[in-house]
């Protein structure tokens, strides 16, 4: 097996967790080397890394691990970028030592900021040059970079509300922690359809479900959209309902993926009681969901979800989740010994945070 070095997104922890969930779905035999909060190193069986990251939400470049030493250089004349993730000067000095030996002329361009070069930069440059990754004793060479140009096509979806949209990015994580293997992925709280959007791209069948007819009018016309727009073969349904009464709505779920209603859309702070009022009604949604949820999940089945904290002037109001649990019978699926969910998932800006849960029977 080849050694690869994974270039993590802001959210390192779920990144990370993200990449060992997809191997293990996928059945990819892999090692964890070691990490850090920028740099993941897994030794990894032959895959194709152009479509591997296109399948990642998390991850923003990888690397084929190189010995400077073994560069052949077919021009006299390289372009060369470094982009430097804590990595050890003797990789940069071995390969300054081999342009001069092989009378190569290398020309290096620098990132645009930092010691690291953007995605967008990377996909620009590789075209005509070579990126190198360093990180602690290893160097390698770029051979996949997330493309962000691709998310904002696809966020240009005829029906969209920032409001009430997660991410492509973080829809792709989520899909992905599910651990769903092949047939149904459920989004209980579906909106205008991302995650169905993204788990259709990735060969999944899928059914949304969302309490509003209007916003399920909106998804069917996004699904459309998409699949005049792309090729895929998966099947798409879309329910108007309660997903606190799923039992009555759908059967055999093989996975779930969701960012539930987390609250109003809070233009400023809220008060600790309003926080904690507005709390309750989410504790109840998410009591009755999951209790739902249960009887129509495969046993197997695993549940990627979002779970809100309220920030307040005061403080962060949490939901009593473990309880809910406990009496709904889902456990937390800790599927890596060295990191725990709930994982955070927030910006400084946010009035509310997102923890991130993976759950099984």
């Amino acid at each position: 097996m080849n050694k690869y070095l994974f270039v993590l997104g802001r959210d390192y922890q779920l990144s990370l967790l993200e990449i060992i969930a997809y191997f293990k779905t996928k059945q990819i035999k892999h090692k964890l080397v070691e990490y850090s909060k920028h740099v993941a190193v897994f030794s990894l069986e032959s895959v194709d890394l152009k479509k591997l990251i296109n399948k990642l939400g998390g991850c923003v470049k990888i690397a084929r691990v190189i010995n400077p030493e073994d560069i052949v250089f077919a021009k006299n004349k390289v372009r060369y970028a470094i982009s430097d993730y804590n990595g050890n000067s003797d990789s940069l000095k071995i390969l300054k030592e081999l342009f001069k030996k092989e009378k190569v002329k290398g020309m290096l361009k620098k990132a645009a900021r930092g010691k690291q070069m953007m995605p967008t930069e990377s996909i620009k440059f590789i075209k005509r040059g070579t990126e190198f990754v360093l990180f602690k004793d290893y160097m390698g060479k770029v051979a996949a970079v997330f493309d962000p140009s691709e998310h904002e096509k696809r966020d240009k979806k005829p029906k969209y509300d920032f409001k009430k949209v997660i991410s492509i990015r973080l829809a792709k994580i989520l899909i992905n922690l599910s651990q769903t293997k092949k047939g149904t992925i459920l989004d209980p709280f579906c909106g205008y359809g991302t995650v169905l959007q993204e788990a259709l791209l990735m060969g999944y069948d899928v059914i949304g479900v969302d309490i509003d007819r209007m916003i399920v009018s909106d998804a069917e016309v996004n699904l459309k959209w998409l699949r005049k727009k792309y090729h895929f073969k998966g099947n798409s349904k879309l329910i108007r309902g309660d997903s606190t009464k799923l039992r009555f709505l759908v059967r055999n779920i093989d996975g779930v993926a969701t960012e539930p209603y987390l609250g109003p859309f809070w233009k400023q702070l809220p008060s600790k009681e309003k926080a904690k009022e507005v709390m309750d009604g989410l504790e109840e949604l998410y009591f009755e969901f999951l209790k739902s949820l249960r009887v129509v999940l495969k046993k197997e089945g695993k549940v990627a979800i979002i779970v809100p904290k309220i920030r307040t002037n005061d403080g962060l109001v949490s939901m009593k989740f473990n309880q809910i649990l406990a009496k709904t019978g889902f456990k937390i699926d800790n599927y890596f010994e060295e990191l725990k969910f709930p994982i955070t998932y927030a910006d400084e800006k946010d009035k509310v945070e997102r923890e991130i849960y993976v759950l099984r029977q």
